[in-house]
Order: C-alpha cells, then structure tokens, then sequence
C-alpha cells in the first residue's frame, strides 16, 4: 500500500543518469531518417509505423518515450523557482552559507518547527531579516533584492552603506556555490527535504528533453512535418548553447563581461520560456506567423489544459451534463 508520495527536483546527475542520450544538435533529420543526437534521435522513442526503438526494442504504440538531456555550457536559473531561489539566499550569507539566524536557539526551533513544512521557509526569511551581520564569519550581511524584469539570468545583492548603496549582482553560478554550501541539516530547517530537493538543484546545468512522443509532429496532407512548440523551442536552446560553448572556447577567461553577458541572457530566456511563455516584461516567444508558442505551464493551466480538460473532464453519452470532481477526503 501506497503510505505517502515525495515530490522532488531532478538534480543534474539524476537528469543525467536516466536520460538515454546528451543532444548536441539541433538538425532533425539526416536525409530521411532521425538524425543521431537530435530532438527525434531513435533511442527516445520511434514515431514511424516501420521502425522499433533502440532501447527497449518496442514499437511506436508500445514505447513509452525516454528522455534525453543537453548539458549547459554554463547554469542557468530555474526561472520557475526564483521566488525560492531569492527567499533561500534571503536566509544565508552569501560568503559562507551560514544560516542568519541562530539554528541553537530554542525558541527560534520552536518558531520554525511549530508549523507545517510548507511555511517553513517564510518563516526563515523573517528571522533571517532582524540579522545585520553573519555570526561565523562576520561580514555585514546584503540586502537580496528582487531581480529587475528584464535581468532575469541574475539576482542583485545591495549593501547599505552609509550614504550609497553597492549593488552586486550574482550569476547562476556563484548562486550555486552558495546553495552547495548549506548542509543538509539547515536545509530541514528552510522546509526542505535535502534527499528529494537540494537548493542548488534550482540552478540548471543540465536540462531534461522530453521524448518525441510528448512532441509529435503534425502531417497535413503527407506534406512537410509540422513540428511542435516545444521542438522549436528546443531547437532555440541548442543554438543558444551551442553559440555560448563556442563563444567560451574562443575567447577563455578573457571574454568580456559585456559580450558574455549577452550570451548567457539569450540561453536563459530560451530555458525560461521553454516553462513560462508569459512572463511579465519579456517578449513572448513566437512563431513565424505572430502566434505565441504553447510552452510547459500553457499545457497545464486553465480549462483547456491537461488537468481540468483532460484528466477531470469526462465526456457522458446521453447526457446533457456531468460533473466529476476529486474527494478530498479519501485516502490515498
């Protein structure tokens, strides 16, 4: 008997580990056939009647689909998690990962354990912020202050001084450093389980491809493929990446900020759209037509998406009406 369900984030290993192929390309086809490391590579699931797919020798109507990855020339932000990612750093130093408030205290454990884990982390955030300076290492502790719309591949830390303020802005990198440093007993205390999520799995270096049997193509008239949202989108992140991975093997340590900067925006605006294709202040991506692409969130929110039209959505024969909702109340 089922006793309970844990809800995680994959980390960058476990993507790794389960994923069938890295994709390194974004060309489709070689000829006719799926091109090898490509979003229809054969060991994800085969879509053509002829063919039996390569890693588990089944045919299109039994494969269930495998997924595949794209290692990140460099990390980017999960952008669906950057209200976690600012509360968590809210509530460590960024020098030493210490935790701002004293985790020894009786009343501050009494504090964070008397609620469900869900609070948790809120309330770490309001002991975090009563803290000025960082008990283990001393340095004045920043301000986190929520990043600007448009720099959505950064997170700005401001130091108060006494007529100015210094704003620093960490790259996902320095992020994941910080959050690497927070031992698994703090992490019980910010309300996560540190098995089924790390912090600094909110930080993507490597990023899972859902299989083609979660994308088909569309055929109109046994014309050309009509490939789906997510495929081109996909296509985007490869060249993105691919056109950092280049830019970094040129110019080294020695590439401008500036320049590099531009890279690394264009990679996280492709990953943040792949999730969200309507965040507030960035250009929604579109197809050459004008119609914006149905990114992840689309597919499942709202009455037309998978959860209220698919899966509690009932069509009845012979009725004019019927209503089919969960029941709270029974056991798992």
């Amino acid at each position: 008997r089922i006793k309970k369900i844990q809800f995680g984030i994959l980390s960058p290993d476990e993507i790794r580990r389960q994923s069938v192929t890295p994709i390194t390309t974004q060309e489709l086809y070689d000829g006719n056939k799926p091109k090898t490391s490509g979003l229809f590579d054969p060991r994800m699931g085969v879509l053509d009647t002829t063919s039996l797919c390569p890693t588990d020798q089944r045919d299109h109507i039994d494969c269930p689909g495998y997924f595949a990855h794209i290692d990140l020339a460099m990390p980017v932000l999960g952008y669906q998690y950057i209200k976690w990612i600012i509360k968590i750093l809210r509530c460590v130093c960024p020098n030493c990962s210490y935790l701002r408030f004293d985790t020894e205290s009786k009343s501050v454990r009494d504090y964070l354990f008397a609620t469900d884990k869900s609070y948790r982390l809120s309330r770490a955030v309001d002991l975090a912020s009563k803290k000025k300076n960082c008990d283990r290492c001393g340095i004045t502790l920043p301000r986190i202050v929520k990043k600007d719309k448009i720099l959505i591949h950064n997170v700005q830390l401001l130091y108060k001084k006494d007529k100015e303020d210094k704003i620093i802005r960490l790259q996902p990198e320095e992020i994941e450093k910080i959050f690497k440093g927070i031992t698994d007993d703090d992490c019980e205390y910010l309300g996560l389980n540190p098995i089924a999520t790390r912090p600094e799995w909110l930080i993507f270096s490597a990023l899972p491809v859902p299989p083609p049997s979660m994308r088909p193509p569309a055929r109109k008239n046994s014309q050309l493929p009509m490939h789906d949202d997510l495929t081109y989108k996909l296509c985007d992140i490869i060249k993105a990446n691919r056109a950092l991975a280049s830019f970094l093997e040129k110019k080294g340590k020695d590439a401008s900020s500036m320049a590099l900067d531009c890279y690394r925006r264009i990679l996280q605006y492709h990953v943040a759209v792949l999730s969200d294709n309507t965040i507030q202040g960035l250009p929604q991506a579109q197809q050459r037509s004008g119609r914006p692409l149905k990114c992840i969130k689309c597919r499942l929110k709202a009455k037309e998406g998978r959860v209220r039209g698919n899966l509690s959505g009932k069509r009845v024969n012979y009725s004019a009406r019927s209503v089919i909702t969960p029941d709270p109340n029974l056991s798992i």
